[in-house]
């Protein structure tokens, strides 16, 4: 954890040393911030950031889930996602594949289990006013879920994406765009126009022409005050 009060000489703060892995996504929320990794078993990672910089902390937690008939306790997960009513999302957890779904509000650091959607692996997912953009990457979808029971999720609608590897997906301000990624050389960020859930369109796709064929994947986008920042490699 690095502190950017010199922005242009960072400091680091804090280490938290858990498995030795390419794959950990970190969200923060509140005074807390959250990982997860599909890497090896450390669960999710809790750091308290509340008195921060003079002292952080961390502690690894986990806990067993019962969902579409399976328990078992949380080891690995690949993504996660805090929302603006602090529920927090689990993708990717094996074994059960698609999200699971805590709320952060009665304890930060011991979430409680509300409830799953299993129908198919999330990669990734984007949540916003009980509306949840899930990238379902092996089926190459975008499905577009009302989560206001995180229970008993329902599917609104769903996108195949361009080159049918859907890695994530991010929403414009109002709701009324989604931006796509594909996990593909030389794929597209997508825009589509999901005002209609019932007539979506695909308004747009761009990739840049100076590296076209040269094997350049879309990573992630983000939406940011009408840009979109993109990672690629």
């Amino acid at each position: 954890i690095y502190s950017l009060e010199n922005p242009a000489q960072p400091i680091e703060r804090y280490r938290a040393t858990g498995v030795t892995t390419t794959w950990r996504e970190v969200f923060s929320y509140g005074d807390y911030i959250y990982g997860a990794t599909d890497a090896s078993s450390d669960g999710l990672i809790i750091i308290d950031m509340r008195k921060a910089p003079d002292t952080i902390r961390h502690t690894f937690w986990s806990t067993t889930v019962t969902a579409n008939n399976q328990t078992d306790s949380i080891n690995t997960c690949h993504t996660l996602f805090v929302d603006e009513k602090g529920i927090l999302s689990l993708n990717g957890c094996s074994p059960w594949q698609g999200v699971l779904f805590f709320d952060l509000n009665q304890d930060p650091e011991n979430p409680v289990f509300l409830g799953a959607e299993t129908k198919r692996y999330c990669h990734d997912n984007f949540v916003r006013n009980d509306t949840m953009y899930s990238s379902d990457i092996y089926q190459g979808l975008l499905s577009l879920w009302d989560v206001s029971n995180p229970q008993k999720p329902v599917e609104m609608a769903t996108i195949t994406t361009p080159f049918q590897f859907t890695h994530n997906s991010w929403p414009s301000d109002d709701s009324r765009y989604v931006f796509t990624t594909d996990e593909r050389e030389n794929a597209y960020v997508a825009a589509y126009d999901i005002s209609d859930y019932s007539d979506i369109r695909l308004v747009d796709q761009w990739r840049p022409k100076d590296t076209e064929g040269t094997g350049v994947i879309p990573h992630n986008t983000r939406y940011l005050n009408g840009y979109l920042v993109t990672s690629y490699y």
